[in-house]
């Protein structure tokens, strides 16, 4: 059962989506200005970059069905802030429009921040490191072809 204070991590199909218990049914979250609850987060798939509004609303509603659970398992590594003031500031930040970065700010930074006063997303840094490996294939695949090709040209040739 959640606590107020706690982390809520929402499965979605691609992605994951994150809350902050409130309490009474509540979290505030951090999503895009819609008032469909269910579009919650669909600025990180459509968009590197954009404008989102922090929310109140009831857990039911945000996780629209979806398998949702507490996740505070950066306790680990961090000291998490007494519930109190953790609720106090996200409360005083219900209404606040943020950019939006799928990478560098999105909704899971936004709440391990009111948590442990950090920000912090373990899937953002999961897609840097796709990203990144992706992208590292590719280089390596190019570099193979050029050595490749610098070898057949500089290697003696018999006939």
């Amino acid at each position: 059962m959640a606590e107020p204070g706690d982390l809520i991590e929402i499965d979605r199909k691609t992605y994951r989506h994150w809350a902050l218990f409130i309490g009474d049914g509540y979290v505030i979250h951090l999503t895009n200005d819609d008032d469909s609850s269910t579009s919650v987060a669909a600025i990180g798939a459509s968009s590197a970059s954009a404008v989102a509004i922090v929310k109140k609303q009831k857990l039911k509603d945000v996780a629209a069905g979806h398998v949702w659970r507490v996740n505070n398992s950066l306790d680990k590594k961090w000291k998490a802030k007494p519930s109190d003031a953790i609720l106090k500031n996200a409360e005083q930040r219900v209404g606040e429009k943020i950019r939006y970065r799928l990478i560098k700010y999105n909704c899971e930074h936004f709440v391990t921040e009111l948590r442990y006063g950090q920000p912090k997303s373990r899937q953002a840094q999961t897609a840097k490191l796709v990203a990144a490996g992706g992208s590292g294939v590719v280089l390596a695949g190019v570099l193979g072809a050029i050595v490749a090709a610098l070898v057949s040209v500089f290697s003696p040739r018999t006939f």
